[in-house]
């Protein structure tokens, strides 16, 4: 996110759509990253007292 506001920073760039729209993505990747490993997580916890339960 630095790099992006630095970039634009440094070649006089105004707030374009682009812009916006690229810092916005550099805060979301990491929360999606976050969210599929919690889903792998859980998802794997529940088949795995799915199997236990069907012993």
């Amino acid at each position: 996110m630095l790099m992006t506001l630095l970039e634009g920073w440094t070649f006089h760039g105004g707030w374009t759509l682009a812009r916006m729209v690229g810092l916005v993505l550099c805060l979301v990747w990491p929360l999606l990253v976050i969210a599929f490993l919690l889903h792998n997580y859980v998802s794997r916890k529940i088949s795995g007292a799915v199997r236990y339960a069907s012993l």
